[in-house]
């Protein structure tokens, strides 16, 4: 135990998020061979994809505006970040400055959707697959 201690009190703190960033990256290539997630996908990689999928700028997606079309847009997006990602609502909720029951609604009220309307299911497969290529 004293050997941890000194071990780590002797690493940098750019040595130590050098550590932590490398144990990510082999934990997600880890994932990615047991085929737990897409492991090369980040939240970044996701939003700028369905941006440009739907044809809106990432930045507003993750705002606040409450225009039915970007909610509705930013709603099918948290399903997409839930679904490839497996990110708990607490951390979809961080990116988009909502709280997990918020999430959590939503992406509720947009699954209904997508399993009642054949076109909405259609589109978000095809982004689903497009953003996984």
């Amino acid at each position: 135990m004293e050997a941890v201690r000194i071990v780590a009190h002797s690493i940098s703190d750019n040595q130590l998020s050098s550590i932590i960033k490398m144990r990510d990256e082999l934990d997600s290539i880890i994932k990615q061979i047991r085929g737990e997630e897409d492991a090369f996908l980040t939240p970044e990689i996701i939003i700028s994809k369905f941006a440009e999928a739907v044809k809106e700028k990432p930045e507003l997606l993750t705002s606040n505006i409450r225009n039915f079309g970007v909610v509705h847009k930013r709603r099918m997006l948290m399903k997409l970040l839930r679904e490839l990602l497996r990110m708990t609502y607490e951390e979809i909720g961080a990116l988009f400055g909502l709280k997990k029951n918020s999430v959590a609604v939503g992406i509720r009220v947009i699954s209904e959707e997508i399993e009642q309307i054949e076109g909405l299911r259609n589109f978000y497969k095809k982004i689903k697959n497009d953003i996984r290529l």
